[in-house]
């Protein structure tokens, strides 16, 4: 089951070894809406973000988590991820 979170502040990142943030344009799953997941290292965990706006994403990782640095995605990332943060 997705927990959805609002900001990333509801999110106890200490019980993680290695917290990334991947962000995702319109998935399957959230058609129109950008989803930011967490991940521990390679696996992906049950928690998420939903915004209409990247920028809300953007503004609440730099805020809740000022230590995660931005990564654009890559060509051979999925055509939907937008960037990652580690």
């Amino acid at each position: 089951m997705q927990q959805i979170v609002n900001t990333f502040a509801q999110v106890d990142f200490s019980r993680l070894q290695f917290p990334i943030i991947v962000i995702y344009n319109s998935p399957s799953d959230f058609r129109g809406y950008y989803v930011a997941r967490i991940w521990d290292m390679k696996k992906p965990t049950n928690t998420i973000m939903i915004k209409k706006k990247l920028s809300q994403i953007r503004e609440d990782i730099k805020n809740t988590l000022p230590n995660m640095v931005r990564f654009e995605r890559k060509k051979f990332d999925d055509k939907v991820i937008v960037e990652t943060w580690i």
